[in-house]
């Protein structure tokens, strides 16, 4: 009896150091990209039933930086410090499963300076048909959208930004075509209110930015998650300082 109460202790001991080896895995969270999707919520659940309006709401809540480029930059903390380049990997990983991205699309990554950037195009956030107009034609245009991420990194939080400056529109219908034309973000509705193709340019803002937002929660899903995992060792970096 003796022999199995030690025995029972024992597994007890090595159950309590498994968890607390567990416990001691970074968390990763953002308040502020918690925030801006309650807050996203909230406009979507008001401004639904009309997209225009909703594409104004969109725009009035998050704006566009001084350059006239949507922009979602969010700090996100780690309950302790972490391996840089180690997180470094995983969010190149990230990347290429959240985008289904080449390699090439990652156009830096650079463990001295604690950085990763990604270029990425957004397919499908501005799909619009219609018919009439002259000759009662059938005409339809589409969005892309050039998405640049950036990733910065510090041994106990991370900057996550989301930039779009341009959409690029493809329209057509029987008279006349527009192939790739590529424009300013602030030449579009809703920030240019009388641009052509409200339809296009009201889903594309509202979807980017939505798009926006949720690659955020969802990288931090996916560090949360496969923080443990195993992959490649990446180079030692180097320690710089600076103020965010």
């Amino acid at each position: 009896m003796k022999k199995f109460l030690l025995l029972c202790a024992a597994a007890l001991c090595l159950a309590a150091t498994v968890s607390a080896q567990r416990d001691k895995r970074p968390h990763f969270g953002s308040k502020q990209n918690n925030e801006a999707i309650e807050t996203w919520k909230y406009v979507a659940d008001n401004n639904k039933k009309d997209e225009h309006e909703w594409a104004k709401a969109v725009y009035q809540e998050y704006g566009v930086n001084a350059d006239g480029a949507i922009q979602h930059r969010y700090v996100i903390n780690a309950n302790d410090t972490f391996d840089i380049p180690k997180v470094m990997n995983l969010t190149k990983l990230w990347l290429e499963k959240a985008f289904t991205t080449p390699n090439d699309s990652i156009v830096q990554f650079d463990v001295e300076k604690r950085i990763v950037k990604a270029k990425v195009v957004l397919l499908g956030l501005g799909d619009a048909y219609g018919f009439g107009g002259f000759a009662a034609t059938a005409s339809e245009a589409h969005v892309s959208v050039p998405l640049e991420l950036t990733f910065q990194f510090k041994e106990n939080r991370m900057r996550y930004e989301a930039k779009i400056e341009t959409f690029v529109l493809n329209s057509s219908d029987w008279v006349k075509d527009v192939v790739n034309k590529s424009m300013p973000v602030t030449d579009c509705f809703p920030i240019k209110t009388n641009s052509k193709h409200k339809d296009s340019f009201s889903r594309a803002f509202i979807n980017t930015n939505a798009k926006c937002l949720t690659s955020c929660r969802d990288y931090i899903n996916y560090l949360n998650t496969h923080f443990g995992d195993k992959t490649t060792p990446q180079p030692k970096e180097k320690k710089e300082d600076d103020n965010w």
